[in-house]
């Protein structure tokens, strides 16, 4: 079992080492609380901002620290448009669809999805395109702790509600602490013998129906033998 758990923890680590972006242009405001706001490219490791809490409709009290951020270039950058409102960030940046009421990558939206904002609410979306760049630019991955929501200012100084971007876990990282995870790993190995239980049992009606209808053939061969002897 203890062999069968490590190779688990080498394949989630593939899994969770795959370049996920996000992106955040290097001007884009993020809000930071007290009416205070800091560009993507001046925030830092540890800096805390303060979440949304989307059920409750409001700020959380704690603010949440930023663990990790990192950047990344593009040449291609999406354009969504609302009603004198325009915001430029990555095509992966995950930003709140009010329409389907889910976060989704802004690559995604399309004219009539509808993006949130706490003091404007729903915001009709009415074009979406993707520019391309001459040059790259580079883009502000933000990671937030517990995968958390944070707002960004657009051109027009309105709120967005948006999402970090996953926070990429090394194979070490993963080795040193198993016991985060050893719990996904029984839930996986639960759901295999759960799996061979099934298939056992389908198994076992199979083999007694096959056996059913042999011994009915059986039995109108014996019955056809006796009308040709009579």
């Amino acid at each position: 079992m203890r062999f069968s758990k490590k190779i688990i923890l080498i394949l989630l680590s593939v899994v969770n080492c795959s370049n996920i972006f996000s992106g955040l242009l290097p001007e884009t405001m993020v809000f930071m609380g007290n009416r205070a706001y800091k560009r993507a490219k001046d925030l830092d490791v540890g800096d805390h901002i303060p979440i949304y809490n989307i059920p409750s409709h409001c700020l959380e009290k704690q603010r949440q620290k930023i663990p990790e951020i990192s950047t990344h270039k593009t040449k291609e950058l999406i354009l969504i448009e609302t009603a004198g409102e325009r915001l430029a960030v990555g095509a992966s940046q995950k930003l709140y669809n009010r329409r389907i009421k889910k976060f989704i990558p802004a690559e995604e939206f399309k004219v009539g999805d509808k993006l949130f904002s706490p003091e404007k609410g729903n915001l009709p979306i009415i074009n979406v395109s993707r520019e391309k760049l001459k040059d790259k630019v580079e883009l502000y991955d933000i990671a937030v702790e517990d995968g958390s929501l944070f707002f960004i200012l657009t051109e027009g100084k309105t709120h967005i509600l948006v999402h970090d971007y996953p926070v990429p876990v090394s194979l070490w990282d993963i080795l040193k602490k198993p016991k985060n995870i050893e719990k996904a790993i029984d839930a996986i190995g639960g759901a295999f013998v759960f799996g061979l239980m099934l298939g056992s049992v389908s198994y076992v009606f199979s083999d007694k129906k096959d056996n059913v209808s042999e011994e009915k053939n059986e039995k109108n061969n014996d019955y056809s033998k006796k009308e040709d002897e009579e």
